[in-house]
C-alpha cells in the first residue's frame, strides 16, 4: 500500500494521505468481501476511487480535530435507513492504530489491533489518533454510486458542529 504522493491532512500535523494506488485494489476487494460476509455491504460496494492509504509519523503527537468523512447536508436523508448511509472502513493490515471516537461531546481513544478494521457510518464523529506506527491504514468509502441511494466520494473531510449522538454505529471487527 506505498505511494510516493502523499497529501497533507487538515487538522492534523504529521498525518498524510497516500494517493490512490493500484496496490489496494487487492485490499480493496477484501475489505468487501468480509463486509459481505458480515451483512454490511447490502448494496454498497467499495470503488477503486474510495480506497487509500493513510499514515502518520512522529509529529502527530495529539489527535485530530473530530470530523465526519461525509458532508451531512449531503447525507442527512440517508441517515434513517442503515442498508443506505454511507461508509467509512480505516483496517489497519500489518500494525495497531488508534481512532479517537466522539459520543454527546466526550472524546475516547480507541486502540485496533493489527489486521482489525473500524466501520463508521456517516454520521459517526471521529479523529485518527496519536501516531502509534508509520505504517499505513487503509481507508475505504463504502457507498451506493447508482440509484436512490447515490453518494459521492467525499474529496475533504467535513468538521463536525453538529452534535450527533453515538448510536452504536461504530464496530471493531
Amino acid at each position: 500500500m506505498y505511494s510516493p504522493y502523499k497529501v497533507g491532512l487538515p487538522g492534523g500535523k504529521g498525518r498524510f494521505k497516500h494517493a490512490r494506488t493500484e496496490k489496494l485494489r487487492p485490499e480493496r476487494k477484501k475489505v468487501e468481501r468480509v463486509m459481505e460476509s458480515l451483512g454490511l455491504l447490502n448494496g454498497r460496494s467499495i470503488p477503486m476511487d474510495g480506497a487509500y492509504g493513510l499514515g502518520c509519523n512522529t509529529l502527530a503527537k495529539k489527535a485530530q480535530d473530530c470530523h465526519t468523512d461525509y458532508s451531512q447536508s449531503r447525507t442527512s436523508h440517508l441517515l434513517g435507513n442503515n442498508d443506505a448511509v454511507p461508509l467509512t472502513v480505516v483496517w489497519g493490515p500489518s500494525a495497531a492504530f488508534c481512532l479517537v471516537h466522539k459520543e454527546k461531546g466526550v472524546t475516547t481513544p480507541v486502540m485496533v489491533k493489527e489486521g482489525h478494521a473500524v466501520v463508521m457510518r456517516a454520521d459517526h464523529q471521529h479523529a485518527g489518533g496519536p501516531f502509534v506506527s508509520p505504517a499505513l491504514r487503509g481507508h475505504f468509502y463504502v457507498l451506493h454510486r447508482k440509484g436512490p441511494y447515490q453518494t459521492a466520494i467525499p474529496t475533504s473531510i467535513f468538521d463536525c458542529t453538529v452534535e450527533y449522538g453515538f448510536d452504536g454505529s461504530v464496530g471493531v471487527h
